[in-house]
C-alpha cells in the first residue's frame, strides 16, 4: 500500500487481514507449531493469540482516529459540503417548480415567526419617513446549512431598508430531505468517495475497520461465510413463499 499516512496503512493492513481470515474460513493447522523457514516454534498457550489480534486492531484504529481528526473536516467534510451545495444549486437551476415550492414554505415560516418582530422595529422609526414599508420579498440561497442538518438560508429582502437597525433579515427553514431533496447528502457522500483520493486515506479505513470488527464478531461466534450464506437464503426463501 502507498498510502501518505502510516496509520493508515496500518489499519487497512490489519483490518484486511481479519476480513481475509473470516472470509477464507481459516482455523488453525492443530499441530500448535509456527514455522519460520527453517525454526519451527511449538505453541502451548494460543488462548492470548485472539486478545492481542483486537488489541491491534483497537491499537491501530485508535492512531489513525488520532492522526486523521485534525485533517477530517478540510479533508473530507467540507468537499462534501462544497458538492452538496453544488448538487442543490443544480437542482435549482433545473427544477424551478421545487424552488418556488421552499420559497412559499419560507414565506410562511418567515410570516409566522419573524415579521411581526420586524413590523415593530421598524415601527419605532416611523417619526424619521412618512409611509414606511413593510412589503418584503423572500429569496432562497442555493447553500444547506452544514452536511448533518436539515436547514437552508433564506433572506427577507424589504422594499425599504435605509435606516439603521432595520436591515434585511436572514433566517433558516428546516428542509424535508426525502420529499425536497431526496438522496441529496448521500449522493453527495457517493459521489466524493467516487471522485476523491481522500476517501481511500480518510474513509476506507473507517469503512474496513468496521468490517474487520464485524468479521471478529462472526468469527468468535463460529459463523463462517458458508453458514451465514445458508442462513440468508433461507430467510430470503421464507419472506419470498
Amino acid at each position: 500500500m502507498t498510502d501518505s499516512s502510516n496509520h493508515s496503512r496500518n489499519l487497512k493492513t490489519i483490518s484486511i487481514f481479519f476480513i481475509l481470515y473470516w472470509l477464507l474460513d481459516l482455523t488453525p493447522t492443530g499441530d500448535d507449531q509456527i514455522r519460520l523457514q527453517f525454526i519451527s516454534y511449538e505453541i502451548h498457550n494460543s488462548s492470548p493469540l485472539t486478545t492481542v489480534s483486537w488489541v491491534l486492531l483497537a491499537y491501530f484504529g485508535w492512531r489513525f482516529y488520532l492522526s486523521s481528526k485534525s485533517n477530517f473536516s478540510e479533508k473530507v467534510i467540507k468537499p462534501i459540503k462544497k458538492i452538496q451545495s453544488d448538487k442543490i444549486s443544480n437542482i435549482f437551476i433545473k427544477k424551478n417548480i421545487l424552488k418556488e415550492k421552499i420559497k412559499e414554505k419560507a414565506t410562511k415560516i418567515y410570516r409566522e415567526e419573524y415579521a411581526e418582530k420586524q413590523a415593530e422595529k421598524r415601527n419605532k422609526s416611523q417619526s424619521r419617513i412618512n409611509n414606511p414599508s413593510h412589503q418584503y420579498n423572500i429569496e432562497v440561497f442555493n447553500q444547506v446549512e452544514g452536511i448533518f442538518s436539515n436547514k437552508i438560508q433564506c433572506i427577507a429582502k424589504y422594499s425599504f431598508n435605509h435606516l439603521p437597525g432595520l436591515e434585511d433579515k436572514h433566517f433558516l427553514i428546516p428542509l424535508n430531505i426525502v420529499k425536497e431533496l431526496p438522496f441529496i447528502k448521500v449522493r453527495a457522500w457517493f459521489s466524493f468517495i467516487r471522485t476523491s483520493e481522500d476517501s481511500i486515506e480518510y474513509l476506507l479505513p473507517y469503512f474496513l475497520l468496521c468490517l474487520a470488527v464485524l468479521c471478529a464478531i462472526l468469527i468468535q461466534f463460529d459463523i463462517s461465510p458458508n453458514l451465514l450464506q445458508d442462513k440468508v437464503t433461507s430467510f430470503l426463501n421464507r419472506i419470498t413463499r
